[in-house]
């Protein structure tokens, strides 16, 4: 564990409060995990962080009082590489949900097939690193590992969901530009919105958005500390939204873990999207045709 461990493994899922919006049928959460149980799916003993038990049940009651029929869970690092806890949930509703998870590359062709078969539509690779270098959270799977993993990827119709920070794109973007894959950043690719929108670095998010080359998940409470309207957070949505809505994705990112104050509700997130984005179209793109493309619902 590290000085900044956060353990909420004793404390209930944040609860949810229905939301003014109406979701249009069909509306998928792009960004969400489920934990446990623990006496059957244990946390990884060496994690970063302690998430609240938040199992697929409690998941989908959540999902049901925001009005959402589908749902994406990403593989959670304190489950470490062992994607047990998130399979079992797609089992048991294999129409509702699918899933993004986190293997090594050295992965086999028929363990990628049959994790296909299983409902999971991308695997996530990480590059969020420590001023040190070293790796920001523990049990993540490097950017390096998914090249030779491509070819069966492109075969499956599958994704690469990147979870890195702006200032990973540069050295990316040969890569983002020839893996001939949909590539997803999780969390706006972990801005802070105090850098505003003229960064360089989110220009470049922008153009990759722009050409087809990137999918931006859009879950503006992890890039701002303005709770609960994120205003800062705003122009941002904006911009992406201008650069290309076909390739904008929106997550509730419950149960929003590692964090010990100020937790959003998904309900008043998914009002915001509705207040921020206003266009019907694009709203039904972002929430219904965007992710029914990209997870094959």
């Amino acid at each position: 564990m590290n000085h900044n461990y956060i353990d909420n493994t004793k404390l209930p899922p944040p609860p949810a409060t229905q939301p003014a919006f109406k979701a249009p049928p069909g509306s998928c959460d792009c960004h969400c995990h489920v934990f446990g149980p623990y006496d059957q799916f244990p946390l990884a003993p060496d994690r970063t962080y302690g998430p609240p038990q938040a199992p697929v049940g409690t998941y989908l009651a959540m999902l049901d009082t925001i009005g959402m029929d589908r749902g994406v869970l990403v593989q959670a690092s304190a489950h470490g590489m062992d994607n047990s806890a998130m399979l079992n949930a797609i089992a048991q509703h294999p129409d509702r949900l699918r899933g993004v998870a986190v293997v090594k590359g050295s992965i086999t062709k028929p363990e990628l097939i049959d994790l296909y078969k299983k409902g999971i539509r991308g695997l996530r690779f990480s590059r969020l690193l420590n001023p040190d270098g070293t790796p920001r959270y523990k049990n993540t799977v490097d950017v390096s590992e998914m090249t030779g993993l491509l070819p069966t990827l492109r075969e499956l119709g599958m994704h690469v969901q990147l979870w890195i920070g702006l200032e990973q794109l540069p050295e990316l973007e040969p890569m983002i530009r020839t893996a001939g894959i949909p590539l997803v950043v999780d969390h706006i690719a972990r801005l802070e919105a105090t850098v505003g929108v003229e960064n360089k670095h989110f220009q470049q998010l922008c153009q990759l958005v722009k050409e087809g080359y990137l999918w931006v998940k859009l879950t503006p409470y992890r890039c701002s500390t303005l709770y609960p309207d994120y205003p800062d957070v705003k122009p941002f949505h904006d911009k992406l939204v201008e650069a290309n809505p076909d390739r904008l994705l929106w997550g509730s990112d419950w149960p929003h873990i590692n964090m010990s104050r100020d937790i959003p509700d998904p309900g008043y997130l998914l009002d915001l999207l509705a207040k921020w984005t206003k266009d019907q179209d694009i709203i039904e793109k972002i929430l219904v045709k965007n992710p029914a493309q990209l997870y094959g619902f």
